[in-house]
């Protein structure tokens, strides 16, 4: 009984304790309904220094919060805590009204937690004065008022870390690209705010080189990686990363930009030109596209096989004379024998003003008809048959009749 009776003295003071150090404490504590009433269910006594009512009149008075913030800012609060998820946290700036009237400025970090209960959901809050912070920001901001104008209306998004990987810059095009707002992650590691977590590990090792080559990035570099939404969204970006210093302080500045819609189209460009080289591989025929410059663009495997004896340089990029010359310098073409050269020179003429398509044979006894058909572009579509075939009948009649 003894025992029961000394812990219960202790768990009191432990208790008184810890209250006295929360009312010696700047920063003010609470617990709100989360729902409809978003009445104060708990506030730290040290509220009556700052407001001027005991937490017991701050707990009897309906939406005592809502009605002290200031009303500039207090829509931007609203919607803030309405949007918080079960579970989340988020860091609030607003004015609130204390003991003589006046306004100052408080920074609120608030989680939604369920009620064991489930009765409901709280908002546990923590608040602190931070007047003197935001009239030093408002008197540097004055002389940052272009640079700041400047990164708000870039048309992407711009991202800084210091050296420790914190973001202190998070401008207007990243707010929106990303969906947080710039004071709910000014402080917070870049890893953890817009790096998805298979890419985190990459991201640390790249700081620890840059601080093992002192601190210095070399250059600026273009990457392009993966990143993450608010809402866990995983997206392709395009970043180009640059380093500044300024008073001895080093800070990484990323300029980013969404490449959905380019992957989307790279992606399916890649997709129709697969269909494409499908469909040409299927024809019967052997077909090669050249370009303005009679260069080869793309062609079947029949083609290739067609042209198996310069099969080394077959690829896209040849000069169709490029090929029929070598082809020829190899023996392909009986014609050609001894007057290469010239024989190319009238086999490009004759490719260039014959209406019809052209047939020739080759050394080794087969047989094509080739024809080129021009295109809107000033290349040519070329196909060839094979008529080795027809020309074997064709020598049988001949010899049948004579």
């Amino acid at each position: 009984m003894e025992q029961s009776t000394d812990n219960d003295d202790l768990r009191r003071l432990q208790q008184e304790l810890l209250e006295d150090a929360v009312e010696q404490s700047p920063v003010v504590y609470y617990i709100a309904d989360w729902g409809n009433s978003k009445d104060t269910r708990y506030v730290s006594a040290n509220i009556e220094s700052l407001t001027g009512k005991t937490a017991a009149d701050v707990t009897a008075t309906p939406r005592f919060w809502r009605r002290n913030i200031h009303p500039d800012d207090l829509a931007k609060y609203s919607n803030r805590v309405s949007g918080l998820g079960p579970g989340k946290r988020s860091t609030l700036k607003y004015r609130f009204k204390v003991w003589d009237g006046d306004y100052r400025w408080f920074r609120d970090r608030i989680l939604r937690r369920p009620r064991p209960d489930g009765s409901g959901d709280d908002l546990i809050g923590c608040m602190i004065e931070i007047t003197v912070e935001m009239d030093r920001l408002a008197e540097f901001g004055g002389m940052k008022s272009l640079h700041t104008t400047i990164v708000d209306t870039a048309p992407f998004a711009i991202v800084a870390i210091d050296e420790g990987g914190r973001i202190v810059e998070f401008n207007t095009a990243a707010e929106r690209m990303f969906r947080y707002q710039q004071d709910e992650v000014l402080g917070r590691q870049l890893e953890e705010t817009i790096i998805p977590r298979r890419h985190r590990s990459a991201h640390r090792r790249s700081l620890g080189r840059i601080r093992e080559h002192g601190g210095q990035l070399r250059g600026s570099r273009r990457l392009d990686v993966e990143a993450q939404r608010a809402d866990g969204t995983i997206f392709p970006v395009s970043i180009v990363v640059g380093q500044a210093v300024s008073d001895d302080r080093s800070v990484f500045v990323a300029v980013i930009t969404d490449t959905t819609a380019q992957v989307a189209a790279e992606e399916e460009r890649h997709q129709l030109d697969q269909l494409l080289r499908d469909a040409v591989d299927s024809l019967s025929e052997g077909f090669a596209l050249y370009d303005a410059d009679d260069r080869l663009v793309i062609c079947n495997e029949r083609y290739r096989d067609y042209h198996q004896i310069a099969s080394d340089i077959l690829e896209p990029g040849v000069e169709w004379s490029e090929l029929i010359r070598q082809e020829a310098r190899r023996g392909l073409y009986p014609a050609a024998e001894g007057r290469v050269d010239e024989w190319v020179r009238n086999w490009i003429k004759a490719r260039r003003t014959s209406k019809s398509p052209l047939e020739y044979g080759r050394a080794d006894g087969r047989w094509f008809i080739g024809s080129n058909r021009k295109t809107r572009q000033g290349g040519a579509v070329v196909t060839l048959n094979e008529i080795t075939e027809l020309k074997d009948r064709e020598a049988e009649l001949r010899e049948a009749h004579e």
